[in-house]
């Protein structure tokens, strides 16, 4: 496990194995892994082509302000880290530590609830079975005999499911996010998800942690799991209207007239999910302004 800095290395190194697997079909997916143990978990995500259109759009694109040093540039085989006026790109070695990760042609997915979570509400729902002080609501959920994980997790799914459907509610891809870890030179690159269906969902299943909806699309060393991937990380500290614009466009995937009125209606609810997103520190807005 990577020190200080990636406290679900257990759920990085091994997710990818059932990631690689996840379907095509758009909306939410149940996944099954197994942790090094080989004890099974699980996790739930977001999936489906429109996922993969914005992170392929998110990994084609250079992006302003995007450097770091010779450490992490993969041998020279990719521009990141260079100046110039059209940004740099995510390198290619940090892509294929993903790949890597996550298994060769993986779809890349926005996690909902992750397998430490969800092994959480399994214990709590082995002690509150032991103690027989379940309330009535939670015995209706959890069930009444001692729940197996994967009973718990197909019941997680299903709350999540009745609660914002299984295509998951609507979303919006914003801009590059970028962590690192000081005290191993880790570094993670990702896409930055306004999500409020999700975070229904996850209030309602009594998550108390707060979950940074994102995409990761490459990292250097080892993913990073103990930063904040919210609007703070954002490179270059803003969101752009045509970055923004460039990336519902791709997501949507349809003929050009449908996708600008989708980017359209994503444009004007931008500012209320960024106002929303209080746990985020202040970040400059500067819509209508050029840059990545």
């Amino acid at each position: 496990m990577t020190a200080n800095c990636s406290d679900q290395d257990h759920f990085a190194s091994t997710h990818g194995v059932a990631g690689a697997e996840a379907s095509q079909e758009e909306g939410l997916k149940l996944v099954r892994g197994a942790y090094d143990s080989g004890e099974p978990y699980w996790y739930v995500s977001l999936v489906g082509p429109r996922v993969d259109r914005a992170a392929a759009c998110a990994l084609r694109r250079k992006w302003a302000g995007l450097r770091l040093g010779d450490a992490a540039d993969g041998g020279g085989d990719n521009n990141y880290g260079q100046d110039g006026v059209d940004g740099a790109a995510v390198p290619d070695a940090f892509i294929r530590s993903r790949e890597a990760r996550d298994g060769p042609g993986g779809h890349h997915h926005v996690t909902l609830v992750t397998p430490p979570e969800l092994d959480e509400v399994w214990r709590q729902a082995i002690s509150e079975h032991q103690q027989q002080q379940a309330p009535e609501s939670r015995q209706q959920f959890l069930g009444r005999g001692p729940p197996s994980k994967d009973e718990v997790a197909a019941r997680v799914y299903e709350r999540v499911a009745a609660e914002i459907g299984s295509s998951g509610g609507s979303w919006l891809p914003l801009a590059l996010g970028r962590v690192t870890c000081g005290a191993t030179g880790a570094e993670a690159l990702f896409l930055l998800v306004a999500w409020p269906e999700g975070r229904l969902a996850r209030r309602a299943l009594g998550l108390v942690r707060e979950q940074h909806f994102h995409i990761t699309l490459g990292f250097h060393l080892a993913d990073v799991h103990n930063q904040p991937k919210d609007l703070s990380s954002l490179v270059g500290g803003r969101l752009h209207e045509p970055v923004l614009r460039e990336l519902v466009e791709a997501a949507a995937g349809a003929g050009a007239a449908e996708a600008t009125a989708t980017a359209e209606q994503a444009l004007l609810r931008a500012a209320v999910l960024v106002l929303q997103a209080s746990i985020c520190a202040p970040v400059g807005v500067g819509l209508g302004s050029r840059g990545g």
